[in-house]
């Protein structure tokens, strides 16, 4: 059986409560403008049977009537006369009865040829229930646009709860992927560093503790979780990093390396994905010729507005081939720039006549950015 639903989260009893008081209001309404016209107050019992059945018939015809009527568009339209009539009737026989048993009624019944009712006000009986029938459908269709609404809200709220659900299953998948890459890019730094450090234990006894302190720097970042839920640092915390790998290359060979860091802008004033910079850089000292003065190897970094400009170029030693592993890097972090700024970067790296280029451009969003930009600086390293 079809029933109207509640709208609302009320609680049963409240609902009750509320149409009980509704009922109420309503029949002392009635009651209050019968006595007025009549004159007179009518204590009877059969006001209380009148108004038992009507509000019986009002919410049977809701409940019951209407729904199983109204179920099916193609049956509707014999169903509901019919319906409605073998209602009426009933309620009829119902108050026929009650009348017969109480008293004010008297059936004289003689033969099946003469059987007939003598009831006072018989005409009246039907005509009364129409208002109720009225009011029955009213509240009936009244409850289904409210049900309807109810349910479209709930069917958003959970529309939109599952796009957050689907946003945040995909920036989780984002960031595991990111993740994975970074395992990926970590080995190499550790290899590499840690060649740096057993040369300076070997040749430079002084600089190894030196030397050890910053690998430990450098790794403890590399290989840390990131701490920002949105998987950025900022590229002042970058460059610090790619500081830190210079100077501990500068140190395996007595600072005869040859390479400048040139920042433009404020590096406090954007995020960046971690390892971005370290990756370029890392390349540069694993390939690159850096022991002549008239061609150093430089890292050009520039913030204008909301567009980060980061270029590196290198002498590749003669020789000299790019492995597996540098391509692994640099696809790597190709990947990685394609998943945080998708439509929105660019990225190139090749050799050409002896020099290695890469060349990245970042456009950043408002999440990347403070509120509010500072002037921008010119820092030297």
């Amino acid at each position: 059986m079809e029933a109207i639903g509640r709208p609302y989260k009320f609680s049963v009893w409240a609902i009750i409560g509320v149409h009980v008081l509704c009922w109420i209001v309503y029949i002392a309404y009635e009651v209050f403008f019968e006595t007025v016209f009549s004159g007179a107050w009518n204590n009877s019992t059969n006001h209380i049977y009148f108004y038992i059945f009507n509000v019986a018939l009002f919410y049977f015809h809701a409940h019951v009537i209407l729904p199983h009527a109204l179920r099916s568009k193609l049956h509707a339209l014999w169903r509901l006369p019919l319906f409605v009539l073998a209602e009426i009737l009933l309620f009829i026989v119902l108050q026929l009865v009650e009348g017969i048993v109480a008293g004010d009624m008297e059936l004289h019944f003689d033969g099946l040829d003469n059987f007939v009712f003598d009831v006072e006000g018989f005409e009246f009986f039907v005509v009364p229930l129409l208002p109720y029938l009225l009011y029955s459908t009213g509240y009936y269709f009244l409850h289904r646009y409210i049900r309807g609404q109810s349910e479209a809200k709930e069917m958003e709220r959970r529309h939109f709860e599952q796009l957050i659900a689907n946003q945040e299953l995909e920036a989780n998948l984002l960031r595991m992927e990111q993740e994975y890459l970074r395992a990926q890019i970590n080995p190499h730094l550790l290899y590499n560093t840690l060649n740096f450090v057993n040369y300076a234990a070997k040749h430079n006894p002084d600089d190894a503790e030196k030397a050890i302190v910053l690998l430990s720097d450098v790794m403890r970042y590399a290989l840390d979780p990131i701490g920002d839920p949105s998987g950025l640092v900022w590229l002042e915390r970058e460059i610090q990093q790619t500081e830190k790998l210079i100077e501990l290359n500068h140190l395996r060979f007595n600072g005869k390396l040859h390479i400048r860091l040139l920042v433009e802008g404020d590096a406090n004033q954007a995020r960046v994905i971690p390892l971005m910079l370290l990756t370029l850089v890392e390349n540069i000292f694993k390939h690159g010729e850096l022991r002549k003065a008239e061609a150093p190897a430089s890292i050009r970094i520039v913030l204008d507005g909301d567009t980060l400009s980061v270029s590196a170029e290198n002498r590749i030693r003669t020789g000299q081939q790019l492995d597996v592993s540098t391509k692994t890097g640099l696809r790597n972090l190709a990947e990685r720039l394609e998943m945080q700024y998708p439509s929105r970067h660019s990225f190139h790296h090749g050799a050409h006549d002896g020099i290695f280029s890469a060349f990245l451009t970042l456009r950043l969003q408002k999440e990347e950015l403070p509120e509010q930009q500072v002037s921008s600086s010119v820092l030297s390293r």
